[in-house]
């Protein structure tokens, strides 16, 4: 499966989802899915969130040796979901205010399975 179809799969089975981003190491789209007409905004929040993930996970692993498989950054309008892949990749999901956190965590982790299956 393609990595764009696993992206458009995720954005659309989760109610409220608005977008879907697969990025690399350096902050680069590999691949994305948007609703909205405009991918600039999705690109930006996808590289920038990434640092947040790898801060968090720089930080967590110096307590207890343990990496983090996904953070939820709430803002007022959305709220981003990131989740690892693996080797550095990761994907971040773009959900408004008010989507279920739980669904789309439960499926953003299956869509990092299928995403580590095809790299």
């Amino acid at each position: 499966m393609p990595f764009k179809a696993i992206m458009r799969k995720l954005v659309e089975t989760i109610p409220g989802a608005r977008g879907a981003i697969f990025v690399d190491w350096e902050g680069e789209a590999v691949d994305q899915f948007s609703l909205d007409d405009d991918v600039y905004e999705l690109k930006v929040m996808g590289a920038y969130k990434g640092v947040i993930l790898n801060l968090i996970n720089e930080a967590q692993k110096t307590v207890d040796k343990t990496a983090i498989n996904m953070v939820t950054v709430k803002m007022d309008k959305y709220s981003i979901i990131l989740a690892p892949v693996k080797e550095g990749y990761y994907v971040a999901l773009v959900v408004q205010t008010g989507t279920i956190i739980s669904r789309a965590a439960y499926m953003i982790r299956k869509s990092v399975k299928d995403l580590a299956a095809n790299m």
